[in-house]
């Protein structure tokens, strides 16, 4: 085809070149042009034809020359692969040329180059794209990545131009890999990244792309696309969606039940295992990775192999631990004084925070809740007994559930694997599970799930604990006292246990004492919990048998005595007597099942369940699976446990500007106001906002609703669109990137991040750059440069041509002076003195807080924000707080409700808005609006745990016994 269009050009650039030129002189005559004195009668007299014909050839000989001109500076052009001379005035007929030219060299290129040879050129014709030119001289068109790789000079692969000189690579179709495995893409996921997870090499992206031919933009990916990753274990799927995962491990799991021993004082032995009437069997046996990561640097040498993360703990621990670390927070927060900051670490406890977010999945702690959670729902109201679940799997595509009975059945969109108890869920049809809102009425049936390691095919390996009884960890004292770290952090903050205990006994002392949760207790020995544990094991047995329950999991998703199935777990490091492990055992062996279990590094195990450390990795037995375990080594330890106890110091400081913030005033004091100004009355614009109205198509205001949007009142039109004539970086609420005038990218998240973290971080050089990014990554310039020239383009350039992302060498990487930031205009506003600033200036700069600053983003995205955040939240709760008391004390309490209702939406846990909104309630004397606003309180306040402070519970005192002044309403 191509030799064929190469024939059809070589004869229409010889029919214009020299058929043209040799008509012209047959068959046209100059001889009907007229002198220049015989215009006008030529013009206004009668024609024979010779002018007609004249002026035909005049044209003719005009296009001739302007086509062979094109001809001569396009042919040495394009045979030397360099771009020709624009002509101007010329640009049709030299574009023609450029074509017509570039199809004849092609056919050339094809009859020259030799069959079978390791690489060949081709001459980019009208209409060619990558993967035509792969299928023409690769035999498929999936390998056009390679024509990629082989032509660098190509910055996006979906535009070529015609006459461009390509590389052609030696390819077979042949040689294209068909032994794919298959993964589920997630949020923030591309295709480098999934190259870097799955093929060890990010640059590695094209194989990927080659072997999904669908995916027509490398650059665009979507959640819920199934892509083929080259390389992998042969998967046998039919490619419909409805088709069931794949499985990579299905352990048949025995329960406590079956495997527990008679109480004795020796390990038992290999024979004595052997002999348990449970047979144990795995789908698929993994292989111990060679060569697994290491541990981190301030861990011994001797230490287990773990999962390859930033901290070294699973996904499901370091979203519990961040989850903890809100909650804490929120109380540092909650009991902040007004112009204070709350207690933030520095140095290498500061740095543990991010590297935990960059671990955390949070997404997959609440699919796995809600899957649990649905069951539980579903069982309840098919009065059916809740299935026992052994442990779970939870990998990028699916979930698994392992149950006890091989015949309980499961409801839609469960899927069952096999006829061994295997049941799958698809991460994508999660969406058919409860939502988070309706799981808050349904209990947690299997809150004692932990992670035991990472498989080696992306999956998270758990364990229930409630259902094993006890789990046995052997290794290197530094190896084991890592894991149990580990399992501790998960367990006091997992997502999927509303009530649970965790004592750890004679181990991590300095944890209780810093995690300071309720759940977490320590003691000295076990002889300090054991009369307790066998007191709970009578007790809780009898009203299990009484209510005819045949399992505490059936129990508590029945609710029937819910308080009573609380669990309980034990961390144990060091052997008990004689007498306390025949008391332990009795009690975890106690029929039926009691919400009890044990994680151990004893030296005769309490059950057949042990995590056996190596330095190569561990082994899960007596399931016999490899996983690399989860451990936290001692000085990512200490730093966790750092950043816990500064949550408990005192609130330091602000800056200048919070000298001078109001105080809160006494009801005796408030002015009985006639008139109550309206919040709309207030100026809707600061002084130093442009005039140019943001168009209404450029803003796309998304609202994050925290935890109080359901109980704080908000207007519909209380959030200010900023007048400026650039660019716009919004960081106070969800955030955006407005009126850039560049190409937006398809994908702009990641492109959004760098922008937001120039404009809080403008940086010399690209070391900070990288290290915010891509935290713990070796990140080159290859991988740097695409993400700062898409950010600079979007962006744009100012009218003097400077680009609005300065170049790294004008200064170092920053945003220019006309790019406005909502965040730099609010401290601008708010100067060194609060107190020097108009109400009305302060509530417009309150206007443009749209939500809770640098929210509506992805995790692990914007690890480095969480010092920002706060500042930002603490600011914005100051300004909300002035303005609040500024109104109560102009007799203004609808000025005063809405802006500390506005606080309240970025900070719901201060207790000092909250009491700036009860005042606002009485001073507007409507009959039970105080009573309402302490009822919203109490139920954002709740969650968060601990008393009121003094100043509220006065307060609230003073003002219930009030009913607030008489008003007259204008």
């Amino acid at each position: 085809m191509r030799f064929i269009r190469g024939l059809l050009a070589l004869l229409v650039l010889g029919t214009l070149v020299v058929g043209l030129p040799a008509g012209l002189l047959a068959f046209g005559t100059l001889d009907g042009i007229p002198a220049l004195s015989d215009v006008w009668d030529t013009l206004t007299g009668p024609d024979d034809g010779s002018l007609l014909l004249s002026i035909l050839t005049v044209i003719g000989w005009a296009g001739w020359a302007s086509f062979a001109l094109g001809v001569l500076i396009e042919v040495p052009a394009q045979v030397r692969a360099v771009p020709a001379p624009k002509l101007p005035g010329l640009s049709v007929p030299q574009a023609g040329a450029r074509v017509l030219i570039a199809a004849v060299i092609a056919m050339f290129a094809v009859a020259g180059t030799p069959g079978g040879a390791d690489a060949q050129t081709d001459i980019a014709e009208p209409g060619d794209t990558m993967s035509s030119l792969a299928q023409e001289h690769l035999g498929d068109g999936r390998l056009w990545p390679q024509i990629a790789q082989a032509n660098p000079d190509i910055t996006d692969p979906d535009i070529i131009h015609p006459g461009d000189e390509l590389d052609i690579p030696g390819g077979d179709a042949d040689q294209v890999d068909t032994n794919y495995d298959t993964v589920t893409v997630q949020e923030g996921d591309t295709l480098s990244g999934l190259a870097r997870e799955h093929l060890g090499d990010g640059r590695l992206w094209p194989q990927i792309a080659q072997a999904n031919p669908d995916i027509t933009d490398p650059d665009v990916i979507h959640p819920g696309d199934e892509l083929a990753i080259p390389g992998g274990d042969v998967v046998e799927q039919s490619g419909t969606d409805d088709e069931v995962p794949t499985v990579r491990l299905t352990p048949i799991i025995p329960t406590h039940e079956e495997v527990v021993e008679t109480p004795g004082p020796t390990q038992p032995s290999a024979a004595s295992v052997e002999a348990t009437p449970v047979e144990v069997e795995t789908v698929l046996e993994l292989a111990a990775e060679e060569g697994a990561s290491s541990a981190p640097p301030d861990a011994a040498t001797d230490s287990a192999d773990r999962v390859d993360t930033a901290v070294g703990v699973g996904a499901c621990a370091a979203a519990g631990v961040l989850l903890l670390l809100a909650t804490r927070r929120a109380a540092q927060s909650r009991r902040r004084r007004p112009g204070r900051r709350i207690a933030m670490p520095s140095g290498r406890a500061a740095a543990i925070e991010p590297r935990l977010r960059e671990d955390s999945d949070s997404l997959a702690v609440s699919d796995l809740d809600r899957a649990l959670r649905t069951i539980a729902d579903w069982s309840r109201r098919n009065d059916t007994p809740m299935p026992a679940v052994r442990g779970a799997l939870i990998a990028p595509d699916a979930i698994e559930l392992y149950l006890i009975d091989e015949d309980a059945e499961l409801p839609t969109p469960f899927e069952a694997v096999d006829d061994q108890g295997t049941w799958a869920l698809r991460r994508r049809s999660a969406r058919y599970l409860l939502t988070p809102e309706e799981t808050h009425t349904v209990p947690a049936p299997c809150p004692t799930l932990v992670t035991v390691g990472h498989d080696q095919e992306d999956g998270w390996v758990l364990l229930n604990l409630e259902e094993v009884g006890a789990l046995n960890v052997t290794g290197s004292p530094t190896a084991c006292e890592a894991v149990l770290s580990a399992m501790a952090l998960e367990l006091a903050g997992t997502g999927w246990a509303d009530d649970l205990r965790v004592t750890l006994v004679g181990v991590l002392p300095e944890l209780a004492s810093a995690l300071g949760s309720d759940r977490v207790e320590h003691v000295t020995s076990l002889r300090d919990v054991l009369p307790g544990l066998d007191y709970a094991s009578r007790v809780h047995g009898r009203t299990l048998s009484d209510a005819r329950q045949p399992s505490v999991t059936t129990a508590r998703s029945s609710r029937v005595a819910p308080e009573t199935w609380t669990p309980h777990l034990l961390v144990l490091a060091t052997d008990p007597s004689e007498d306390e492990r025949t008391l332990l055992r009795d009690v975890l062996a106690h029929t039926p099942r009691l919400a009890v279990a044990a994680i151990t590094t004893v030296t005769d195990p309490l059950s057949p369940w042990v995590l056996d450390l190596s330095p190569g990795g561990a082994v899960l037995k007596p399931a016999d699976i490899d996983l690399a375990p989860q451990g936290v080594s001692p000085g990512d330890y200490a730093d966790i446990v750092e950043v816990f106890e500064v949550t408990e110091a005192a609130d330091v400081p602000g800056p200048a500007w919070t000298m001078t913030l109001a105080g809160e005033s006494d009801i005796t004091e408030l002015p009985q106001a006639d008139i109550v100004t309206p919040v709309s009355a207030t100026p809707a614009t600061t002084t130093d906002l442009a005039d140019t109205e943001v168009p209404e198509s450029e803003v796309d205001m998304g609202e994050v609703r925290v935890q109080a949007a359901d109980t704080v009142a908000r207007d519909d039109g209380d959030v200010q669109p900023i007048r400026h004539p650039g660019p716009i970086v919004r960081l106070l609420g969800p955030v955006q990137i407005q009126q850039a005038p560049g190409k937006r990218p398809q994908s702009p998240g990641r492109a959004t991040e760098l922008i937001a973290f120039l404009a809080l971080h403008p940086s010399q050089n690209h070391k900070p750059l990288d290290s915010a990014l891509w935290p713990g990554q070796t990140v080159d310039a290859k991988r740097r440069n695409p993400l700062v020239t898409q950010s600079r383009k979007w962006l744009g350039t100012a009218k003097n041509g400077s680009p609005h992302l300065t170049y790294a060498d004008d200064g170092g990487y920053r945003l220019q002076w006309d790019v406005l930031v909502d965040w730099h205009q609010l401290t601008q506003v708010l100067g060194d003195d609060i107190s020097e600033v108009a109400t009305g200036q302060l509530v417009a700069t309150l206007r443009m807080v749209d939500g809770q600053p640098l929210s509506g983003v992805t995790a692990p995205y914007y690890a480095w924000a969480e010092a920002d955040r706060q500042e930002m939240i603490q600011t914005v709760a100051d300004l909300a707080h002035e303005v609040a008391a500024r109104s109560l004390s102009a007799g203004d309490p609808r000025t005063a409700a809405w802006a500390a209702a506005k606080g309240s939406l970025v900070a719901p846990e201060s207790e000092l808005l909250w009491r700036d909104q009860l005042r606002a309630a009485w001073l507007s004397a409507v009959p039970g609006k105080v009573q309402e606003v302490a009822e919203q309180m109490a139920a954002v306040l709740e969650p968060i745990g601990g008393d009121m402070e003094p100043e509220t519970t006065e307060l609230l005192q003073q003002l219930l016994t009030d009913q607030g002044p008489r008003r007259a309403h204008a």
